[in-house]
């Protein structure tokens, strides 16, 4: 049995992990998703420089675990006279990781925009950037929202990484409350309920908007 005081020991705890949680995943948004956006467009660009770096920061981001990434940021930064805190290096980390993957969507958004909304548009003069900026990208955006949707679910489920480097989210919460309490399966089943409620939403907002844009 689990009493009443376990609870309102546990709860303000547990709250502010999913406050945590959910603020280092939208700053973590605010920073992939524009990002990602840029370096999908820069992929295709006819300038060879600019699709190379974007192939490689993509490549070389991917191909680097989160944990890693973190780890890096809080601890190497420091070296060279760049020091941040592990919430910042967090969500910096968790937005780099995931505006690659946000780059990969909105490519192959891109690509799947008949080419002859792009020839129609340069044959009114239209200049590149209004062409990438106000026709391409939207349309592009469009076509893979349920992806990006999935994205924004993994990257909430990813905050919980950041207790590597001490930042105390939902996870590093539940971690902290067993140690002091050994009540690990209550304690688990509150870390599995405060990640639906963060995810749940989010997944149902992305779902609601994919059948918003169907119906146009």
């Amino acid at each position: 049995m689990v009493s009443m005081e376990f609870w309102r020991l546990v709860m303000p705890a547990f709250l502010a992990g999913l406050q945590e949680s959910l603020h280092l995943a939208l700053v973590a948004t605010a920073v992939a998703f524009p990002l990602g956006c840029f370096v999908g467009v820069g992929r295709i660009m006819p300038i060879a420089v600019v699709r190379k770096l974007c192939d490689l920061y993509i490549n070389l981001v991917r191909s680097t675990p989160i944990p890693v990434i973190f780890i890096f940021l809080f601890f190497a930064l420091p070296d060279v006279g760049l020091r941040f805190s592990a919430f910042v290096c967090a969500s910096a980390g968790l937005g780099l990781y995931m505006a690659s993957y946000v780059a990969e969507a909105v490519r192959s958004g891109i690509n799947a925009v008949p080419s002859g909304y792009i020839e129609a548009a340069r044959a009114l003069g239209l200049d590149e950037r209004t062409v990438v900026g106000r026709i391409l990208l939207p349309q592009a955006i469009k076509a893979v929202i349920p992806t990006l949707g999935n994205l924004s679910v993994d990257l909430i489920k990813n905050t919980s990484i950041a207790y590597t480097i001490s930042v105390v989210e939902l996870t590093g919460t539940a971690v902290q409350q067993v140690t002091m309490l050994a009540k690990p399966i209550p304690i688990f089943i509150l870390a599995v309920l405060g990640y639906a409620v963060l995810t749940f939403p989010t997944g149902a907002a992305f779902r609601a908007l994919e059948r918003n844009f169907q119906y146009r």
